[in-house]
């Protein structure tokens, strides 16, 4: 019986905007200010084309697109400071993209450090507040599936895994844990064997391949 879950993808997730006050900003070097600019308008030419890519269900490439938008962000120097959370009351609504980016960077963030701080629910809402200015982020429906898992709300973790394998159908790991969860959570062995038929197609190598296989036969068995 196969109930390790693949873990959360904490290293993919974003580093934190610095959002700094008027005065700060000042104290800055000219030429540091234009190259963060500069990043900034990469990171939302790629958002934006990510978007519309998404509008023609292109969702590799879309994909492709916000995780440019996501390397450009991650080239902002870490904040030093901790982030006043009354940041996070304004809503994406109405605001520039980049706004809306700079937003979702920082539910995200705080989804990850709640995560770690063994929060579940708590991040589960952080997530969810980050998907409503990125709905197609196939790495934070997956992380969401993990804090459900943990804690027993299988058919939500499920639900968010599929939208993974939607959104980027190449995405192994989702396969694998779905495959986990109809083996153990959600008791359902036909749709476990499709998942985990999956997983092996995507990763023939896995380490986790010899005992799936074993447990396929012994489902096959079973039904003679």
């Amino acid at each position: 019986m196969r109930d390790k879950i693949k873990i959360s993808r904490l290293s993919i997730v974003l580093i934190s905007l610095l959002l700094v006050s008027a005065g700060a900003g000042q104290a800055r070097a000219e030429d540091q200010d234009v190259l963060r600019q500069g990043m900034l308008q990469e990171s939302r030419k790629h958002f934006l084309k990510g978007e519309e890519l998404y509008g023609q269900d292109e969702y590799l490439a879309a994909d492709a697109e916000f995780k440019k938008a996501q390397e450009l962000l991650e080239q902002f120097e870490d904040s030093e400071k901790a982030l006043d959370e009354n940041i996070l009351d304004f809503e994406g609504a109405g605001k520039s993209v980049v706004q809306a980016m700079e937003t979702y960077v920082i539910y995200v963030n705080q989804a990850i450090n709640l995560s770690k701080n063994n929060q579940p629910q708590r991040a589960i809402r952080a997530y969810l507040q980050a998907l409503e200015f990125v709905p197609y982020s196939s790495n934070i429906h997956y992380n969401l599936a993990i804090e459900y898992i943990r804690i027993r709300q299988y058919p939500k973790a499920a639900e968010h895994l599929r939208r993974v394998i939607k959104l980027n159908p190449q995405d192994k790991d989702a396969y694998y844990n779905l495959g986990v969860l109809y083996e153990n959570y959600i008791p359902d062995s036909n749709l476990a064997r499709i998942y985990y038929n999956k997983y092996i197609i995507l990763a023939p190598k896995g380490a986790d391949v010899g005992g799936i296989k074993k447990w396929l036969a012994k489902t096959k068995q079973s039904k003679k």
